[in-house]
């Protein structure tokens, strides 16, 4: 049981502070319930506002000094989020440092698991990072020692790369896998590989992927590491617990299990799947009887309906806001004769539906399931709608190795958005991963990260933080990226660093000049993968992304755009449930593609548009959609 009792009027407070109305019987059962809870939680309901209206309420009375609370999410981008909302509260703020966490559940098995594990076996971290960790090995494997694994990668060139950056210790028994296929178990080129990752493990050099096993391997193996840590952490919240994957679940379910009172909040029908995690879906999630959080805030009564009819994994009828006024919603029919209309289509409709001028900071996207791919059918992807469409570009910091690899990556996103704030947070991903590679630990136990990094560094020196703010400054806005730069650049980071790292230096592997990479052109450029669309002398800008990319968001207009995988096409699914003429198939393949459909759909607070291939549209479809609201516009009759 939560030992924190919340009455009304505390309710009552912090629904004053926030702006936010809790009236609603759904929303003080949730902020008041100290029992183990699940919330199935529909789009735009709130969800995130109350769990965090919750953690503020808890830390302003939490009262164990070496007990706290722990928070746990599927990405980073959900931790950022409830991160800076707590950020905002008094109460709130206390939850950002010892003795609490917040983070995902990687870097929870990472630093509460894998970490102390790693430690008895006496093996100190040098690095965990996907990039590190092949290049380390590229460079060992050239060793006499690993004889047969060299001859095998010579003797396989194009499958070298994948096998060396994705050798992964998995599961307790910390076996060895590969994303490429190796030769039996029983040869001496597997045992090669073999000796190759445990070398570097050895070392302490590790893939992310790796830290997960040994948190298994630990919870297994270690004799009251689950009770230390359901002890340390009596009371733990999951954020998005749809994209928690069945390993994951089961990793927290080990650690914790009845002996801390766990609450989880999320949508189980806005589970994002793809063929490399679709093997851990689905989790437990939500139970028979989960909190039905079904009115929406975000979209009105049409969309919500919309939305209803594909809630594919637990049907929930979802409440749209009265207070939205109704756009006239649009299905636009193309083939390939008119797919170039389908853009300037949707941005004339937009400018139609919208009174100039368009309000500052309006939001209209396109998206689709995929941004890039082969196959037979068609439309495949975003590029088939705009040849300009750049797949490349829906990436910031990925896959980077070298600090100067961030510090490009930031520059160009400068030079791309024209602000700061999307530029530091790069940066910032580089220093971590600084950090890291140096086996960095906060005094404080807390995870590396932004804040903690700048309050450990100033409770070390005084004011020490402001020199690193002021060098991560540098790296976006400094001097010309030459290499004579380049050195005091990385001098200044590394001082800055020096109370809590002291054996960095210019001539690290994460440091080095690298003059292979381009440098980036100081002359602005055009947005990248934005459709600029003109129509009787007004402008929309609609950008593009993968249905992925904008999970979590909120736009002002939004058009879903068919695509296809295997022979199978999204939208074309969805017209039965839409129409009400037929219910979803049963093909195990179908309930993923609706569930990403759904995150689409539930994008906009105003507009939904969808574009639909003409042939894929029944005639029974047709009318029950004109029927239920839709306006369809077939783009063939302006050939």
């Amino acid at each position: 049981m939560i030992p924190v009792e919340i009455a009304d009027a505390d309710i009552d407070e912090i629904a004053a502070f926030m702006g936010r109305n809790f009236d609603a019987a759904d929303c003080r059962q949730i902020l008041k319930a100290r029992e183990t809870l699940d919330v199935q939680a529909a789009p735009g309901s709130g969800k995130t506002t109350l769990l965090v209206a919750k953690l503020a309420l808890l830390g302003a009375r939490w009262s164990h000094a070496r007990q706290g609370i722990c928070v746990l999410s599927h990405t980073n981008v959900a931790r950022v989020e409830v991160e800076t909302r707590l950020h905002l509260h008094p109460a709130g703020r206390a939850l950002l440092s010892y003795p609490h966490f917040i983070g995902t559940i990687q870097t929870f098995a990472h630093q509460y698991l894998a970490l102390p594990y790693l430690r008895g076996l006496g093996i100190t971290l040098r690095s965990v990072d996907d990039a590190r960790f092949t290049a380390a090995a590229r460079r060992l494997v050239k060793l006499n020692s690993f004889w047969h694994a060299r001859k095998y990668l010579e003797r396989n060139p194009n499958r070298a790369e994948g096998i060396l950056s994705s050798l992964t210790l998995s599961g307790a028994d910390l076996d060895l896998t590969c994303g490429e296929s190796l030769p039996s178990e029983t040869t001496d080129t597997f045992k090669s590989f073999h000796n190759l990752k445990w070398r570097l493990a050895r070392d302490g050099v590790f893939r992310f992927a790796d830290m997960f096993a040994f948190a298994q391997r630990a919870l297994r193996e270690v004799p009251g590491i689950a009770e230390a840590v359901s002890s340390r952490f009596p009371v733990v919240f999951f954020d998005e617990m749809q994209d928690t994957g069945a390993l994951q679940e089961a990793l927290a379910e080990a650690a914790f299990g009845n002996r801390s009172t766990i609450q989880r909040f999320g949508d189980c029908n806005q589970g994002i799947f793809d063929s490399s995690d679709h093997a851990e879906a689905p989790n437990s999630f939500p139970v028979e009887d989960a909190v039905d959080l079904s009115h929406s805030r975000r979209f009105g009564p049409f969309i919500a309906a919309a939305a209803s009819t594909l809630t594919v994994v637990r049907a929930q009828k979802i409440v749209g806001n009265t207070d939205r006024a109704e756009k006239r919603h649009a299905i636009f029919l193309f083939d390939r004769s008119c797919v170039d209309r389908v853009l300037p289509a949707f941005g004339d409709h937009v400018l139609a539906e919208f009174p100039a001028p368009l309000a500052y900071g309006f939001v209209a996207k396109a998206v689709a399931l995929r941004k890039k791919g082969e196959g037979a059918s068609w439309p495949r992807h975003l590029g088939d709608y705009w040849p300009d469409f750049d797949a490349t570009q829906t990436s910031r910091s990925n896959g980077l190795n070298t600090l100067i690899g961030y510090v490009r990556r930031a520059r160009a996103v400068l030079t791309e958005d024209g602000a700061l704030h999307a530029a530091a947070p790069i940066i910032w991903e580089g220093v971590t991963a600084l950090l890291h590679n140096h086996a960095c630990e906060l005094p404080t136990g807390e995870s590396i990260g932004k804040k903690s990094v700048l309050r450990a560094l100033d409770e070390t020196v005084p004011d020490a933080s402001a020199r690193l703010l002021a060098a991560v400054h540098e790296c976006c806005l400094g001097p010309p990226l030459v290499e004579a730069n380049w050195k005091t650049i990385v001098q200044n980071l590394v001082t800055s660093l020096t109370p809590l790292i002291s054996t960095a230096s210019a001539a690290d592997d994460f440091l080095i000049w690298d003059s292979e990479a381009p440098a980036v052109d100081d002359k602005p450029t055009e947005r990248r993968n934005t459709y600029e669309h003109l129509g009787d002398g007004r402008s929309v800008a609609i950008d593009l992304n993968t249905i992925a990319g904008v999970k979590g968001e909120t736009h002002d207009a939004t058009l879903v755009l068919t695509s296809s995988k295997s022979k199978l096409y999204d939208v074309k699914e969805a017209l039965g449930p839409l129409s009400g003429t037929a219910a979803a198939r049963a093909k195990t393949t179908i309930p993923p593609q609706l569930m990403n459909l759904f995150v689409g759909i539930t994008r906009p607070k105003s507009l939904l548009c969808l574009a639909v291939v003409a042939d894929h549209m029944t005639e029974p479809q047709k009318t029950a959609l004109i029927g239920n609201g839709w306006l369809i516009q077939d783009l063939r009759v302006l050939r």
